[in-house]
């Protein structure tokens, strides 16, 4: 019978090959894939790291544009630095337009009725002349045509006169993007316009809904470039320039007195009139400027600087 050994052992050798091939075989894999993610994770492309998702930027909130400015509901004249006359503008036809005066540097009002004697509904813009000669610009009757009403005795008695108001400065009721002056009339670049301050019959600032001012020195013909006014609500024409009020500032808790000049951008702080801004209804903050004498009618308070601004 023959001997089977020899085959035992050969099949026992195809095994051990056949072992070592697998052994060599799964090294070689385990290798080919330890480099692999050597190599991706070098690059960045870790694929556990590309697993996690990378955190998302917070987005940046857009501000706001700042409210536009509404047309004042309140109008304040100074003669010097104790006689001033301030009024609420209204609404025409449906208010009766009276103004207060005081001698006493704001200590105390008097107030006069304008309607009757006359049918003012309403007053933009008050002028003092002296003590006794003050005029106004504003609305008259159930039209509303505009007119000037003017006082020879301290606002004892007044009269009307609409065609006066062709010699006046004044926002155009029915369209403020458009300003009347003594010898032209039209729109400005910058668009509705919420108050004008006039230093003669040829120049004037206006301060518009966008918060910004400009200037003309020819009547009204040609405008300048707009002059950022931030925080600006009101102004007022002055000895140098244009007296601008503002709320708002980090730099005031209250209203902040800038300078504008005839030309030029800048507008510099003068001074700060501490005061309650916040929750002000709005277009209710007026500034006049007589000489060095600069008065602020704030929230249920009129504030006079002797010394244009700078001190309260």
């Amino acid at each position: 019978m023959a001997q089977r050994p020899p085959r035992a052992a050969s099949r026992r050798g195809w095994a051990v090959v056949a072992l070592v091939l697998f052994l060599v075989i799964d090294v070689a894999l385990v290798a080919f894939a330890l480099n692999r993610a050597s190599g991706l994770g070098a690059l960045g492309l870790d694929p556990a790291a590309r697993a996690t998702a990378a955190p998302t930027a917070a987005a940046t909130p857009t501000p706001e544009p700042p409210a536009a400015l509404v047309a004042p509901t309140r109008t304040l004249s100074a003669l010097n630095a104790t006689v001033a006359w301030r009024g609420d503008i209204g609404t025409c036809p449906a208010s009766v337009a009276a103004l207060e005066s005081t001698t006493d540097g704001g200590a105390t009002w008097d107030r006069y009725p304008l309607n009757p004697p006359t049918d003012m509904r309403s007053v933009f813009s008050i002028d003092v002349i002296d003590r006794s000669e003050v005029h106004v610009v504003g609305q008259s009757g159930d039209d509303c045509v505009t007119s000037v009403g003017r006082s020879y005795t301290s606002g004892l008695d007044w009269v009307e006169s609409p065609e006066q108001a062709r010699t006046a400065w004044y926002v155009d009721p029915a369209d403020p993007a458009i300003v009347r002056s003594p010898s032209k009339s039209g729109p400005l670049p910058c668009g509705p316009v919420v108050q004008v301050a006039a230093a003669d019959n040829l120049t004037a600032a206006a301060l518009c809904a966008d918060r910004t001012v400009q200037r003309t020195a020819d009547g009204g013909l040609t405008w300048d470039a707009a002059v950022p006014a931030p925080g600006v609500v009101a102004l007022a024409s002055g000895p140098d320039g244009y007296v601008l009020a503002a709320i708002g500032d980090e730099a005031c808790d209250g209203v902040q007195v800038r300078v504008l000049p005839e030309s030029g951008t800048d507008a510099p702080a003068l001074g700060c009139l501490p005061a309650r801004t916040t929750d002000l209804p709005a277009g209710s903050v007026a500034v006049s400027v007589a000489t060095d004498a600069v008065w602020v009618w704030v929230d249920e308070a009129v504030r006079v600087s002797q010394d244009g601004g700078i001190t309260w």
